[in-house]
């Protein structure tokens, strides 16, 4: 209504008793330790990696520090060695912190990122 008294419009609004809520935070699942992931590498079959050989003792695997996000992923970098080389790297592979996706880069361009299966 209207106050003559002091020249105001007051205006009462009804509104529909609720309660605010609030969306759930998404938590992300922790991504796998680096000794999970080492031990689930070295486990693997060369071919698994896209390598030559019989068996991962063939190989020396270098984790690199930190993380990259590839196709949503929150992957782990690993260098992979033939053992008794000279330093040539035989393959990079990004494993992801769920352990359920593998990719290589391509070692020659450094730009080609295949997801193995």
């Amino acid at each position: 209504g209207w106050s003559s008294e002091s020249d105001i419009l007051a205006v009462r609004v009804a509104a529909p008793e609720g309660s605010l809520r609030y969306p759930e935070e998404k938590k992300e699942p922790e991504p796998a330790s680096l000794s999970e992931q080492m031990d689930s590498l070295k486990t693997m079959t060369p071919s698994r990696l896209a390598l030559d050989g019989s068996d991962m003792s063939q190989y020396d695997i270098y984790p690199v520090e930190g993380f990259v996000t590839i196709d949503g992923q929150l992957c782990r970098r690993f260098n992979v060695y033939k053992v008794g080389t000279s330093g040539d790297i035989s393959g990079i592979i990004f494993y992801s912190g769920d352990m359920q996706h593998i990719y290589r880069m391509d070692v020659d361009d450094n730009s080609i990122i295949t997801e193995l299966r």
